[in-house]
C-alpha cells in the first residue's frame, strides 16, 4: 500500500517538472528560436511536457499505465546514456543527464517486481 502512494507521489513530482518545461518551451517559440543560440531545442521540451502530462494521468492508476511509466523511465535513461557519451552532456543544451538518469532508475526500480 505504501508503496503504491509512494509511486504516486513520484508520478506527480515527476509529471509537474516535466509540465514546468512549458515556459521555456512557449518563451522559446515566441522569441523565434535559432539553431545557433545556446538553449535547448523547443522539440526536445515539447516531448517533456507531454510526457508530463500523461505521467500525471498515469498517477491516477499506476498499475494500469504500467507501459506509459516505464517508458517515462527508459526513454529518460536511454537519453541520460547518450548525454553522457557525448563527453559530459549535450554541448547545445548544457546538461549532464545525471538528473534524467536518476530519475529514470528510481522509477525502473520502484516497478521492477511489477512489470
Amino acid at each position: 500500500m505504501w508503496r503504491e502512494r509512494a509511486l504516486k507521489v513520484a508520478l506527480v513530482v515527476v509529471g509537474l517538472l516535466f509540465v514546468a518545461g512549458i515556459y521555456p518551451l512557449v518563451t522559446s517559440v515566441r522569441d523565434g528560436w535559432q539553431a545557433n543560440k545556446g538553449g535547448c531545442c523547443p522539440m526536445m521540451l515539447s516531448l517533456y511536457v507531454t510526457l508530463g502530462i500523461f505521467l500525471l494521468l498515469a498517477a491516477r492508476n499506476p498499475s494500469a499505465n504500467r507501459s506509459v511509466i516505464a517508458f517515462a523511465a527508459w526513454s529518460n535513461i536511454a537519453h541520460a546514456a547518450v548525454e553522457t557519451a557525448c563527453r559530459g552532456g549535450c554541448p547545445r543544451c548544457g546538461s549532464d543527464g545525471s538528473s534524467r538518469q536518476i530519475a529514470g532508475m528510481a522509477s525502473v526500480s520502484g516497478q521492477q517486481g511489477r512489470l
